[in-house]
């Protein structure tokens, strides 16, 4: 009898604590290899610490899966920051290069204009992203201070009404 029973609460221990955990560790596997759907495959019955650590892996891997679909939306719209720029440029000197001299100075000096701004709009794009990639790795500390919005805006204004005059842009 004492056998039995030693043999029962061997049997319920294994399937309340050892077979969960083996799951648990089977599953937490495949979130680690990028499966994040197995996250909805994470079930425990009981309220206890290996529930609560079910739960806990469960909100991981949706955390994970959120911040993969927000990396991917990340690099789809910079990639597209960056193709438009890179296709002007490449579509003017193409067209420069095509024409064998035969332009007008007007239409090689916009040509050479367009290339000049697209460029430094690429210049641009690349040093956010590189600030960007500071700031997430720490190696770049944001620095909070209160701001006088309207002289920046006065400043602003200065600077583009410059801008327009010289561009003949009243």
């Amino acid at each position: 009898a004492i056998m039995a029973l030693v043999f029962l609460s061997g049997l319920m221990f294994i399937r309340s604590i050892v077979t969960p955990i083996r799951k648990l560790s089977e599953i937490s596997s495949k979130i680690a290899h990028g499966d994040f759907s197995q996250a909805k495959k994470i079930e425990y019955k009981y309220d206890d610490e290996i529930g609560d650590l079910c739960d806990a892996i469960s909100d991981m891997a949706l955390d994970l899966q959120t911040a993969d679909q927000m990396k991917n939306d990340f690099i789809s719209r910079v990639s597209h920051e960056l193709r438009t720029p890179l296709t002007a440029i490449k579509g003017w000197a193409e067209t420069m290069q095509l024409s064998e001299g035969k332009l007008d100075r007007k239409t090689f000096d916009r040509g050479m204009g367009v290339i000049i701004s697209e460029s430094s709009r690429l210049t641009s794009i690349v040093e956010e992203l590189l600030d960007f990639s500071r700031i997430q790795s720490g190696r770049m500390k944001l620095i909070k201070e209160k701001l006088d919005i309207l002289a920046e805006f006065d400043d602003a204004v200065y600077f583009l009404k410059e801008r327009a005059v010289t561009e003949g842009k009243h």
